[in-house]
């Protein structure tokens, strides 16, 4: 995307078909991310949701990203490829690095970083939480400060097993508690998803005395790239669909026919065709009971068993048909009230 030719400084041109590891990895990092690449495609290993890698600009620059992963699969189920977004933390990471050698440095950082940093003790005692991190999980400036992190922000369900990790990333047996992501509780009881990177904390002894963490809000993040992963499989139903109907006549059994499939993701489908005169929508097919309709026509009287929709010009169907919008999944209520006239607000 635009963003990653910024980042990289290079143009598109000369930047798509470009074999990635080769030409914009860093030369002491190539052959492990390659490795990790080949196993995922292979199955041999599942794909990291967070990873961290240093890239080289077409300066020669270096960069730290965070990438979030996701494997792209053909219709088969079979592994093809992977689909990342990514992150330039090169300035997160040296803010984190300040805080561990310099606490003048780490205060100035800590009241600008606009992610959050946090410490706490073998306890889980918070020792410190940045104003941003406050502001994020709900609190006042301060006011986790000595509350213990499980009990006050992990979710109820979570708690045992998020302290039996942190205990072992104390012992030294996590080897790899640098990266983690779960869940965490806002004081107004939100859920978010944070992506988490994490230091121990020793004293002049070496003794380790806490974790140094610093988190990423992931959760739309998340959400999107759990949509995009819904989205593919929708078009796989609709693309598997077609391949089974090009050979049928009826128009019922064809309608069916794809019905049924796009229900194997638990959605319902109404299939609505044009008129010949153009002028409206009419219902041809429901994967759903019709008794949906009926309870809905008696909180609506104007509306038919029969979904038949006007395609006024300007409508939001009659847009979808002359290409001015495109849908793929939808929750609109501008298109609700066109599909229900009258008091929609009722039906809700």
């Amino acid at each position: 995307n635009p963003k990653g030719c910024e980042i990289l400084g290079y143009p598109e041109e000369q930047i798509l078909g470009k074999n990635w590891f080769d030409n914009f990895l860093v030369s002491d990092e190539i052959e492990k991310v390659k490795n990790i690449f080949d196993q995922v495609l292979d199955g041999s290993a599942d794909i990291a949701d967070y990873f961290e890698n240093m890239i080289q600009r077409s300066d020669g620059e270096k960069r730290l990203i965070a990438w979030r992963n996701s494997t792209l699969k053909d219709d088969a189920g079979k592994i093809i490829g992977v689909f990342s977004s990514g992150e330039d933390i090169t300035e997160r990471r040296a803010a984190e690095n300040a805080l561990l050698d310099s606490k003048e440095t780490a205060e100035r950082y800590l009241n600008i970083a606009a992610k959050i940093i946090m410490s706490l003790d073998r306890k889980g005692n918070i020792t410190l939480l940045n104003p941003s991190g406050h502001q994020l999980l709900g609190y006042e400036p301060g006011e986790l400060l000595g509350q213990n992190w499980f009990t006050t922000c992990i979710r109820k369900d979570q708690i045992n097993k998020t302290r039996e990790i942190f205990e072992k990333i104390l012992r030294g047996e996590d080897l790899e508690y640098a990266s983690r992501a779960g869940d965490v509780v806002t004081k107004n009881g939100h859920i978010k998803h944070i992506a988490w990177h994490n230091s121990l904390l020793r004293d002049n002894q070496d003794q380790i005395i806490g974790v140094l963490s610093s988190g990423d809000d992931i959760t739309e993040r998340k959400r999107i790239m759990a949509d995009l992963s819904h989205s593919r499989e929708l078009i796989f139903s609709l693309s598997e669909a077609a391949r089974l109907v090009q050979d049928m006549q009826d128009e019922g059994t064809i309608f069916q026919t794809i019905g049924k499939e796009i229900s194997r993701l638990g959605y319902h489908s109404a299939i609505l065709m044009v008129e010949d005169d153009g002028s409206k929508l009419r219902q041809k097919h429901l994967s759903y009971n019709s008794q949906i309709l009926d309870q809905a026509a008696k909180l609506l009287p104007n509306l038919s068993k029969e979904l038949i929709i006007d395609l006024e010009p300007g409508s939001f169907f009659s847009d979808i048909l002359n290409g001015k919008e495109t849908v793929l999944e939808i929750i609109d209520h501008r298109a609700l009230r066109e599909t229900l006239p009258g008091s929609s607000q009722s039906l809700r």
